[in-house]
């Protein structure tokens, strides 16, 4: 089961009468050409499956001829044949051999929707056939890798909205806040979730991986109410800012562990989401990405390289005390005494990174 506890959402898994209509699929693929490579794969293989969900079979040829694109019935199961071609396969292993990303050059988080589906497919699936060239193929895609692209995609693509939210809200446009707030918060749900070890390919599901998930689950309640809620029409300006940056807030959250401590190895939880306003609070349209030559903080007009104590620093200031930010789980292991603290404070706050609150504020 997954959800809160009074929904108690089932898991629909693959099963044993799942796997017997996936290679049943494959018999008839087998009859009419050289199977070389077969994946079952998508919402029932992950337990996110619904009561009209495709059971997804993946299919490369052996000789490279053409996989016709077909769906059946069978046990009960409406079954998906798609084709991989040997070279989509090749690229696909290719893309996702290693991280690659670096400042000056992003190329490799261009892969499209569709090729990026593909990919998550096939770390996510389950292989039922594949002769020893195909397996080795598959076999070269670091799921490691393709997870953090994964935090890195989402990240970027979170901070370039909120950016937005920050220009719409100086421009007095709620609406375009209001959008892109929502879907800065979807980006981020993803990177989160990459930064415990869940990647998948559909936003739809966000919400249930979210809530099963035992490292992300107690986040489900804040991001319900935030994705959710929502001022009615022609409400006061100030309204709409409050959400939007309570919403690009848990953003900086979810992205900032991602690319911090959820990096080189999944984590095993992300930290509550508490922000206050008794001291230093991030800015709400700044985010930190990571790339193979360091890591970025980025905001409004703004853009540079900075240590990972500094990118520690900066995601601990959620608003908490002076006393607390000394403290905080994420400066652990890195010495620095107060006054280089402070300096390193005041260099955030002059960027405009960091806001400086008080109780009063």
């Amino acid at each position: 089961m997954s959800g809160p506890a009074v929904w108690q959402i089932p898991e629909r898994h693959l099963g044993e009468d799942g796997l017997a209509a996936a290679h049943e699929a494959i018999r008839r693929c087998e009859a009419e050409l050289p199977v070389g490579l077969a994946v079952v794969s998508g919402s029932l293989v992950m337990g996110l499956g619904h009561a009209l969900s495709d059971l997804d079979i993946y299919v490369t040829s052996a000789d490279n001829s053409p996989v016709p694109i077909r769906g059946f019935s069978n046990g009960g199961f409406s079954v998906q044949v798609t084709p991989i071609t040997v070279d989509k396969l090749r690229q696909l292993a290719a893309h996702g051999n290693s991280f690659r990303v670096s400042s000056a050059d992003r190329t490799q988080l261009g892969l499209g929707v569709d090729d990026n589906k593909l990919l998550f497919r096939l770390v996510n699936g389950t292989v039922l056939k594949a002769l020893p060239e195909f397996a080795a193929l598959v076999a070269t895609i670091d799921i490691h890798a393709v997870r953090q692209l994964t935090i890195l995609r989402h990240a970027s693509h979170a901070v370039e909205l909120q950016e937005d939210v920050r220009g719409a809200l100086d421009s007095a446009d709620p609406m375009t806040a209001l959008v892109a707030s929502h879907r800065a918060l979807l980006h981020a749900v993803e990177a989160g979730l990459a930064g415990v070890g869940e990647i998948y390919d559909h936003e739809k599901v966000a919400l249930r991986r979210l809530a099963r998930h035992a490292g992300t689950s107690h986040l489900l309640a804040e991001t319900w109410q935030l994705l959710s809620c929502g001022p009615p029409l022609h409400a006061p300006l100030s309204e709409v800012a409050d959400l939007a940056i309570r919403r690009c807030l848990l953003v900086s959250h979810l992205t900032g562990h991602a690319v911090l401590t959820g990096w080189e190895r999944p984590t095993g939880a992300l930290p509550q989401f508490n922000p206050r306003s008794a001291g230093p609070i991030r800015s709400y349209h700044f985010g930190v990405l990571r790339f193979t030559d360091g890591i970025a903080l980025t905001g409004s007009d703004y853009g540079a390289r900075i240590t990972e104590p500094m990118a520690r620093l900066w995601l601990a200031c959620d608003g908490g005390s002076s006393d607390e930010l000394v403290h905080s789980p994420l400066l652990s292991g890195f010495s620095a005494d107060t006054t280089k603290l402070e300096r390193a404070l005041a260099r955030l706050v002059e960027v405009s990174a960091v806001e400086e609150m008080t109780a009063t504020s």
